[in-house]
């Protein structure tokens, strides 16, 4: 057997001990094997640094927004459409919406640099039924790839998403995600 084979067969203690403290008798295994597919660190350094510094920039009041635009009773399923931009930390080396190329920028050991802030599009849909029925529960929506946040929550011409927002109760929140959006200028 070669070194690799080796190494491996001497790791077959290990994993039968496992599916023993599992519940597993030996008798009963044909087959065992394990395989790594990432430590934590590997899986989560890099998205739990750039949320630590974001939240270390932006501090206990957040980093702030702009309301551009409120429409009031939009539709018969919107009270209150409200656009505007929130400041964001950026960690990207492209926020040209027009462009779709982005990377995350890494210092020399491999940790997300924090470039500065970014402008980010949000739209927020304030249902009919918050007229009559409050607090709201506020839904945080993934729009869909290669569209955006506001054309996903529909204009005054409607839209599913109203339609269930009305009917549940939610407010909806949405965004666009740089490098998976359609930029529409």
């Amino acid at each position: 057997a070669d070194a690799l084979s080796r190494a491996e067969a001497a790791r077959m203690p290990d994993i039968l001990a496992a599916l023993d403290a599992a519940g597993v008798p030996r008798a009963s295994v044909l087959v065992a094997w394990d395989f790594v597919t990432g430590s934590d660190e590997a899986l989560t350094g890099h998205v739990l640094s750039m949320r630590d510094q974001a939240l270390e920039t932006v501090g206990p009041t957040g980093a702030g927004y702009t309301v551009t635009g409120v429409d009031e009773n939009m539709d018969a399923e919107v009270l209150r459409r409200v656009r505007g931009t929130f400041t964001v930390p950026q960690f990207l080396d492209n926020t040209d919406e027009t462009k779709p190329e982005a990377s995350l920028v890494l210092d020399a050991t491999g940790t997300p640099q924090m470039l500065g802030t970014y402008q980010a599009p949000f739209t927020v849909i304030v249902p009919a039924v918050a007229a009559t029925r409050n607090p709201l529960p506020v839904i945080v929506y993934g729009h869909g790839l290669f569209n955006t946040g506001e054309s996903e929550l529909g204009g005054p011409e409607g839209s599913w998403l109203q339609d269930f927002a009305n009917l549940e109760g939610y407010v909806v929140v949405a965004t666009d995600w740089i490098g998976l959006s359609y930029d529409e200028r």
